[in-house]
């Protein structure tokens, strides 16, 4: 995969989150909007390969990676996750019978992902899959979600047993604006208030 190629990820609802890859250009989604209006936030990041992933995250200590088989459904990781420090995923319970027993535990958080995309569709072919690498660091926890139900046959992570918050986020806020924006309004009127 080459490292110009970009991701874009599209949140549509709280319920459900769609990952559209194309190459080194993101493909607007569908402009057909449902009968009731859903907010739609969108974000482009770079893909990485699995080498580049590894120099940022090096393997050792706490960090480490691993290969779940995901090819019957990602129901079969057996893998519950919850938002992290820094918006990371972060798993909140590992299931019995699933792919990830003894591989991952709880507490751990995801600093890396594997998804796939196709390449080369077109209304004559199907087009080919291609795996790559997303820092979760640069999508929030929904798009992380919608990027890892993208893998087919299995799903590579690099995680972390002890993360420590680093309290920066470049993730996509999108969501989270209006909450922001209310916060500072608030914080700027009781700061007002009290001169």
């Amino acid at each position: 995969m080459s490292l110009c190629n970009a991701m874009k990820i599209e949140t549509t609802s709280a319920l459900s989150a769609r990952a559209h890859v194309r190459g080194a250009r993101a493909v607007q989604a569908s402009t057909t909007a449902p009968a009731r209006a859903m907010r739609r936030s969108s974000l482009i990041v770079r893909a990485a390969t699995e080498e580049e992933m590894i120099k940022k995250y090096p393997l050792g200590g706490d960090v480490y990676k691993v290969e779940l088989d995901c090819s019957q459904s990602n129901i079969q990781l057996g893998l519950l996750l919850k938002e992290g420090p820094d918006g990371r995923p972060a798993v909140k319970t590992v299931r019995p019978g699933g792919t990830a027993k003894g591989k991952v535990d709880v507490g751990d958080v995801i600093l890396a992902t594997t998804y796939t995309e196709l390449k080369g569709v077109s209304e004559k072919s199907w087009g080919s899959a291609a795996r790559g690498w997303i820092d979760t660091e640069e999508i929030d926890y929904a798009q992380t979600e919608a990027a890892m139900t993208t893998n087919s046959s299995s799903l590579g992570m690099i995680l972390s047993k002890n993360y420590k918050a680093t309290g920066i986020r470049k993730a996509n806020v999108d969501s989270d604006v209006k909450a922001w924006a209310a916060k500072i309004a608030a914080e700027a009127r009781a700061k007002r208030a009290g001169n």
